[in-house]
């Protein structure tokens, strides 16, 4: 251990003001996300972490949190050390380097048609703020994040468009979302409320903390879900969920995209394959159907075989 050295938690405060604001619009996240996964070593030298210590608690996260949440620790982690070394706050081996990742299955869950009864009739009950966020999110497809941060001077009501700047979207691709009358109705209510405040807020989910929006709804989530009885549901499915019922209503490929933000045409695909599989099923059983009363129909003339003649 070198004299003077840096903890985990000093390393990360300079990679958090020295990278992450400056390229991440979610670095809130990531804080809360790197506070989590490693809170016992923050007061750790960074010297003292070995590749042993963090593929133990890669294995670790996988048991308790999913191999996602795992997955993106370790690279959290390693893109630490990694700053670490290239500011020379670190001369060591990176103790993230060499460990393999857990292979990840594409999550494909979605609002199945018998569950939404569930969703909105327990989503009514919920706190004003919770709720007018699950629906924003669920109408307009838009990422947690992004709704969360929401701003009025974004959005006009007169237009009835919500724009989306490039520095603030994900994939740094500016995005004029065209709002429903659903959407509106969420919007002129919660707008109507945040003039009368003092101040009134930049923000349509207003917060108390250093963001001055809502950043963190996962407690709220999960017992939401509980009462409406939704298993293994997560906030992003919501985007998803939009996606698959548009492709099942026959909007093709690149309205979704262009709905969704996609960067990647892959991305769109996949989703609009899955939805295609439920409506090239629902066509056959159509055709099944047809089929099968044709053949119970007394109009039918049953086809004649030919018996052939097997004497010799």
């Amino acid at each position: 251990m070198i004299q003077g050295e840096l903890t985990l938690g000093e390393l990360f405060e300079e990679y958090l003001e020295r990278h992450l604001k400056k390229s991440r619009k979610t670095w809130v996240e990531y804080e809360k996300q790197f506070k989590r996964y490693f809170e016992e070593w923050l007061g750790r030298k960074i010297s003292t972490i070995t590749q042993e210590d963090v593929e133990r608690r890669h294995g670790e996260l996988s048991r308790k949190r999913g191999t996602y949440a795992a997955n993106r620790a370790l690279q959290l982690i390693r893109a630490l050390y990694n700053k670490g070394i290239v500011w020379r706050m670190y001369q060591g081996l990176n103790p993230a380097a060499g460990i393999t990742m857990f292979e990840e299955r594409t999550r494909e869950r979605v609002l199945q048609s018998d569950e939404f009864a569930r969703f909105f009739e327990t989503l009514d009950s919920e706190e004003d703020d919770f709720r007018d966020f699950v629906m924003l999110t669920l109408l307009t497809g838009a990422r947690k994040s992004t709704v969360l941060s929401m701003r009025w001077d974004n959005i006009s009501l007169k237009r009835a468009t919500w724009t989306i700047p490039a520095e603030t979207a994900k994939n740094s691709r500016m995005q004029v979302v065209v709002l429903t009358e659903a959407e509106l109705e969420i919007l002129h209510r919660r707008h109507k409320i945040n003039k009368e405040n003092s101040p009134p807020s930049n923000f349509v989910f207003a917060g108390v903390g250093e963001t001055g929006h809502l950043t963190d709804v996962k407690r709220s989530w999960m017992s939401f879900c509980i009462r409406a009885r939704l298993e293994d549901l997560h906030i992003h499915d919501l985007r998803r969920s939009l996606a698959s019922w548009m492709a099942n209503t026959g909007a093709n490929v690149s309205v979704i995209r262009s709905a969704l933000n996609h960067k990647d045409v892959k991305t769109t695909l996949t989703v609009y394959a899955r939805a295609n599989q439920d409506a090239e099923l629902a066509a056959r059983q159509i055709a099944h159907k047809t089929m099968l009363e044709l053949g119970r129909s007394e109009s039918v003339v049953p086809i004649k075989r030919k018996v052939m003649n097997t004497e010799n």
